[in-house]
This record gives structure tokens, sequence and C-alpha cells, in this order.
């Protein structure tokens, strides 16, 4: 999860120049839900060590509920909320910096040159720490490999990969600008298909080999593939509307995808 910039130290002030540059920058404190209470949006109070840092400039007056960060004075100035201003982001130290790809592999069985940690947890930590010396972690056998970039990721039936990633959730890119809507997998249909999208998502986001294909819970009939759109809508029913197929012909060929249910 990521959040405007909010700040717990003195430390962590001073770093700011260094990470973006010298400037004024929106963060996330404000009073916009109570007058002169301050609070960071991701849900904390300014730090006591902080307050002498912050300008709250009543004398001036205005509604001005929104704090930038001037990273050349040191200073936390209120402003208009409306004001034009760069800002800075910041995300939780709790967030998973970690992207799974279920479907995907090492080509080949992992070296004993790669770093392994016993569980998943230490090897994440173990794959941040090395920062460009460590792409993804990849179980193998009971272990988790740390494996560089250099090494070749593959479509991989009943595999798994935590890609490293320093962007938020759903987001790529080398500014993580792009945006793309989280798959969920079904993997209770028991359905196989050929298609390369199923339900506006690509069927290689989830292991198509065991049966796991996108879930369709939440796609609109026009992002479903023509060509699968049958077998998957006769499942769901059979499933779970106890429905019998009745077979159809319908007069118009390329209408063929259609398929009527009768109740038994």
């Amino acid at each position: 999860m990521t959040d405007l910039l909010y700040l717990e130290s003195k430390y962590e002030m001073e770093l700011m120049p260094v990470i973006a540059g010298f400037g004024a920058f929106w963060t996330g404190l404000n009073d916009r839900s109570q007058e002169s209470l301050f609070q960071w949006t991701a849900g904390s109070t300014l730090d006591p060590s902080l307050k002498t840092y912050f300008l709250d400039d009543k004398v001036k007056g205005g509604l001005k509920d929104c704090v930038s960060f001037n990273t050349r004075t040191g200073f936390l100035t209120d402003n208009d909320c409306a004001m034009k201003n760069f800002f800075i982001c910041k995300r939780n130290r709790t967030a998973d910096f970690f992207e799974e790809k279920p479907g995907y592999g090492l080509e080949q069985s992992p070296p004993y040159s790669y770093e392994q940690r016993s569980d998943l947890t230490s090897a994440k930590d173990a794959c941040q720490s090395t920062k460009s010396q460590c792409a993804a972690v990849v179980p193998s056998e009971g272990l988790f490999y740390l494996v560089p970039a250099s090494a070749k990721i593959v479509p991989k039936a009943s595999s798994m990969v935590y890609s490293r990633t320093e962007c938020s959730p759903g987001y790529s890119g080398s500014k993580c600008e792009i945006w793309t809507k989280p798959v969920k997998c079904d993997c209770n249909s028991g359905i196989k298909t050929s298609a390369q999208q199923v339900c506006g998502a690509q069927a290689s986001a989830c292991d198509a080999a065991a049966g796991c294909l996108p879930s369709c819970s939440d796609a609109k009939e026009s992002e479903f593939d023509a060509a699968d759109l049958t077998i998957i809508k006769l499942l769901e029913n059979r499933l779970f509307n106890n429905e019998d197929l009745a077979s159809w012909d319908h007069p118009d060929n390329s209408q063929g995808e259609f398929i009527k249910y009768k109740q038994p």
C-alpha cells in the first residue's frame, strides 16, 4: 500500500533531499477532518520530535488544511490544498515488494550457487537487501532460491515465481505507471482451454495446466474469448445451477456459440 509521504523521524526527514532533491512537495499531513488536529493520511499523528519543524501558518489565515515539505529548508508548512505542487509517496513497510506469478518457473533446476533460504519470508528479505543482485525468489524442493535477473524464467505448470518489484501491487513499468487489473484464479471449475485470454485476462496468469483459469465472476460477457464462452458458461451452469444441456442448432452459424439450457 502506498500513501502520500509520512515522516516518522528526524533522520527520515533528513533523507528526503537525497531521495527527492530540493523543492516543496505535498505530504499526507493534513487537518481536513478536524481543524488544527494534523494527521498523516497513513493514520498516525505527527511525531513530537518533528513538531519543531512544523510551521502552522495561522497568521495568514485561509483554508490551509494540507501540509507540504520543503526539502531545502527542512520545514513542514500548511497550505491551501488546491495549490498545485509536486508530491512524494511512500510505501508502507509492511507491503509486499514481490509479485506472485503462478505458472512460471526456472527453465532448469536452480544451481547450488544460488543463495537460498528455508522459508519464503526470509528469502524475500534477503532478496530485498541484495538489491540488483536478486530479481526473484523461486521455491524448489522445499527451499527458496534467490534468483538473479540473468536467470531464464519460462511458463511452467504447477510452479511459482515471486518477482521483486518496487511498485505497488497491480502497477508495473520503470516508473510504476502501468496499471494491470489483478487476476483472480479459479481452480475449481476443471476447465481447460487453448484460449490465450479468458474473461479479459491472460490465461497464462493462472496455472492452466492444473485447470486454473482467470475467474469470470467480475467479468462482462464482452470480455470472454468467443471460442470458450460456451463451455465456460455451460460448466458454470452445470456446477452451480444444476442445469442440463439441451442441444440447439441456431439457423445462423455465426451465432453458434449460443447454447440453450433447460431445467432437469
